[in-house]
């Protein structure tokens, strides 16, 4: 009788286990996505997009991602909590979390710093007024005229209406030719 009451009670807790841990699992996605469309909703009424990319003259989509990283963290808290409701030790939940944060840090340094760099240069040129729209230069190989200029690249069309991106960066390492009276002008951005 003894081995039948163990067993019994053995099955009824690892059913409350999985009851409980699949319960929060649903209970945190089901919050998890609804604070991550209402953190999208205040942001897009706050309209952050359109103030940031006026601001930066560059496209940005700072509402999605704020929505969904909200939506992710509370996933993430939820499944780390049912974790813990069925016993496995929280130790493992901060070594794993020091992992994925010092991945995060070194993904977004190598991912950002050309774009970073980009901004730099751009904001520079700006305040200087180095560059103005419907100058005419040429960049390498690439002569035409300036038709638009952002924080983090400007806009060529050549007299073929061929339409070139050029980052700032390239700017920056390049010698430039600015168009005066039909003669090139070598300036250095530096």
């Amino acid at each position: 009788m003894s081995i039948f009451s163990d067993y019994t009670s053995f099955i009824n807790d690892a059913l409350v286990k999985l009851v409980s841990f699949v319960t929060i699992i649903i209970i945190g996605f089901v919050i998890g996505r609804f604070f991550g469309k209402l953190c999208y909703k205040i942001l897009n009424e706050l309209e952050i997009d359109s103030i940031l990319t006026k601001r930066l003259n560059a496209t940005v989509d700072i509402e999605r991602i704020a929505g969904k990283s909200v939506q992710y963290v509370i996933y993430l808290v939820s499944l780390i909590y049912a974790l813990n409701k069925i016993g496995v030790p929280l130790d493992i939940f901060y070594y794993l979390f020091l992992v994925v944060f010092f991945v995060f840090i070194v993904f977004l340094i190598l991912e950002t710093k050309d774009y970073l760099y980009n901004l730099f240069i751009g904001t520079f040129f700006i305040n200087k007024k180095f560059l103005k729209l419907g100058q005419k230069i040429k960049i390498k190989d690439i002569e035409g005229v300036i038709v638009k200029i952002t924080a983090t690249e400007i806009k060529i069309i050549t007299p073929d209406n061929d339409t070139f991106f050029v980052p700032n960066a390239v700017l920056k390492k390049s010698s430039l030719f600015k168009k005066v009276n039909n003669k090139e002008i070598k300036e250095y951005p530096t």
